[in-house]
């Protein structure tokens, strides 16, 4: 039997028209006009003709065909089927993601892409509007990860507000993803006569690079630590990456050039906001001296006048062991509990070689390591950032210190 699908010229807006025409002498049996519905009468090799024309799964006939009218002629039978265009312009995936717009520094930027195949069972749920972000492929995820520099697997995170449309040439879809930088400049403010012209003026140099490749971004600057914490708060789930200049300390400690003395900003306070996050940033770059720090030292608590607080006696001979150790495991453990940590309480030996029984706290960190957990690309300083290289001065001045 001939079956010869044509497409009609006069199509619809929605549908498009395809006919065939079956000369009575092929053999069509009169249940072909008898039985109902039409879809159902057509023979399965007239199913298959159409459905290689059209580029359909001839298994899903009863979803894409439409409409089904067969007419009796004199000389044959004539056989419409309407095919609704969404069937014809969604067949086969091809994940291309754009840019909605490239105007303007929001703090989501949304992508979209028309290439989602149609099924019996999305299209259904797109008409019903009951579409998630479970419900997008995992080529999808996969195309979208690597074009915004995020993570694969922490795509139900930071992909946001979907939206999927049908529309004359597919499935129109539309997911919101995070765009915002911030840009922490610590080292504002100070001493007329150091801070601010020595630190002050590597602060705003630094800036200049993170503007550059972040021109796509929402930038917001930000001058203090509290002012950080707040924005990371504030804006959960939109932020794409982070840069921070400041004074930094080997145990963790954050520093501005206000307050080089205060000891209540710590790294692990950052780490803790991320942790809400539930997926990486793109970018962090941490360009304070040791945030990347790896190794041991030993914190004395004399000299560190947060510990007073404990007790509220700033006599540091009165304070129990037990507690000084809950206080650092606090401090450390709580946000890393790998074995990259270790808090013992020890005694100072003085420069004479004699033993001072002053109490304080030997660690063992891996600020590397942790930092890893929160970003896909990290820039971090073992030791000291020194015009933006990585030198271990201590360990420079033993190895050239040929006068001892």
């Amino acid at each position: 039997m001939n079956w010869d699908w044509k497409k009609d010229t006069c199509n619809s807006r929605e549908k498009t028209k395809y006919c065939c025409t079956i000369k009575y002498g092929q053999g069509i049996v009169d249940s072909l006009l008898e039985e109902k519905p039409w879809r159902r009468s057509i023979p399965q090799e007239g199913k298959l003709a159409l459905a290689s024309l059209a580029q359909l799964d001839v298994y899903e006939f009863s979803h894409w065909a439409s409409d089904v009218k067969i007419d009796a002629k004199t000389d044959g039978i004539d056989i419409s089927v309407w095919i609704e265009n969404i069937w014809l312009t969604a067949q086969k995936e091809s994940w291309k993601w754009e840019s909605e717009s490239s105007y303007g520094a929001k703090e989501l930027i949304f992508l979209v892409c028309k290439g989602w195949k149609c099924t019996p069972a999305l299209l259904k749920k797109v008409r019903e509007k009951r579409i998630t972000l479970a419900d997008i492929p995992r080529g999808a995820r996969k195309i979208l990860a690597k074009k915004v520099e995020l993570n694969e697997n922490e795509f139900d995170y930071w992909a946001q507000e979907l939206s999927v449309t049908e529309e004359a040439d597919g499935f129109r879809v539309r997911i919101g993803v995070p765009n915002i930088w911030i840009c922490a400049d610590l080292f504002q403010g100070g001493t007329w006569y150091w801070d601010k012209p020595i630190w002050g003026t590597a602060g705003l140099f630094g800036r200049l690079p993170s503007v550059l490749f972040t021109w796509r971004q929402k930038v917001i600057y930000c001058n203090t630590f509290k002012e950080l914490l707040e924005i990371l708060t504030e804006k959960r789930g939109k932020v794409w990456g982070m840069v921070l200049f400041a004074h930094g300390s080997r145990d963790g400690r954050i520093w501005e050039n206000t307050n080089v003395d205060d000891s209540r900003n710590w790294q692990f306070d950052i780490m803790r906001k991320l942790d809400s996050y539930r997926y990486k940033l793109a970018r962090i770059n941490m360009m304070q001296c040791y945030s990347g720090y790896q190794g041991t030292f030993v914190i004395p608590l004399k000299h560190l006048a947060y510990v007073n607080r404990l007790s509220g006696d700033k006599n540091s001979d009165t304070w129990k062991k037990e507690k000084i150790e809950n206080y650092f495991r606090k401090k450390y453990k709580e946000f890393d509990d790998s074995a990259d940590v270790e808090i013992t309480v020890v005694k100072e030996i003085s420069t004479e070689g004699q033993e001072v029984f002053r109490l304080g706290v030997r660690v063992t960190i891996n600020w590397a390591g942790a930092w890893f957990r929160y970003g896909e690309k990290i820039t971090l300083y073992r030791y000291v950032n020194t015009a933006l290289l990585d030198i271990d001065w201590s360990g420079l001045w033993e190895k050239w210190n040929v006068f001892e």
